[in-house]
C-alpha cells in the first residue's frame, strides 16, 4: 500500500470510496428493485411523460455505472503492477 500511496497520491480504494458518495444511498440497498418507482421520484420533476423518465433514469443509471466503471479501472491499474510482481514472486518459488 505504501508504493500505490507514493504512485498515486492518495490511499488504494480512496478514489473509487469518493466516487461512489456521489451514487445516492438508495442505490445500495440490500433489497434495491429496479422496479419500485422510490428511487426514482427525485427525476420526475420537470419529466412530462413516462418515456421520458425512463430516459432519464436510464441516463442517471448509466452515468453511475460509468462512475463506478472508471474507478474500478483506475484501481486495478494501481494494483497491477503488485499483483505481477507477486505472481512472479509465487512462480520462482515454484508455488
Amino acid at each position: 500500500h505504501k508504493y500505490e500511496t507514493m504512485r498515486t497520491g492518495r490511499k488504494a480504494g480512496e478514489g473509487l470510496v469518493q466516487a461512489m458518495e456521489h451514487i445516492p444511498g438508495p442505490y445500495f440497498d440490500d433489497d434495491f428493485d429496479l422496479g419500485l418507482s422510490e428511487p426514482f421520484l427525485e427525476l420526475r420533476s420537470g419529466v412530462e411523460s413516462r418515456s421520458s423518465l425512463n430516459i432519464v433514469i436510464q441516463e442517471n443509471l448509466s452515468n453511475y455505472l460509468d462512475v463506478v466503471e472508471v474507478h474500478l479501472l483506475k484501481e486495478i491499474s494501481i494494483r497491477s503492477d503488485s499483483f505481477f510482481q507477486a505472481l512472479a514472486v509465487l512462480q520462482d518459488l515454484g508455488v
